[in-house]
């Protein structure tokens, strides 16, 4: 489990470098999303080993048709560009 809290602060910093304001473990209903990326609207959510697809997907959709937030799901290991290239490339859409 340390290596996701380390990966998700990774990300975070990411985030941060690139001037990108963000919250963490933010409410939604029920949920909470890892981070929420208020100026795109758009949640992310750090995928370990233990996550369930399925289920993830489900909650996905449910907080997608509920309250409008689309969510990226980043498995723990993703390289930088990658993971800022997905995040730049969906705030452009």
């Amino acid at each position: 489990m340390k290596s996701i809290n380390r990966y998700h602060r990774r990300v975070t910093e990411w985030l941060s470098q690139a001037g990108i304001s963000y919250m963490e473990e933010y409410p939604v209903g029920r949920w909470s999303l890892d981070v929420w990326l208020p100026e795109f609207r758009l949640g992310l959510e750090i995928d370990g080993p233990s996550h369930s697809w399925v289920k993830d997907k489900e909650r996905d959709e449910k907080i997608l048709d509920t309250y409008g937030i689309p969510i990226i799901r980043i498995p723990v290991g993703s390289k930088k560009k990658l993971v800022m290239d997905t995040i730049l490339k969906w705030n452009s859409q």
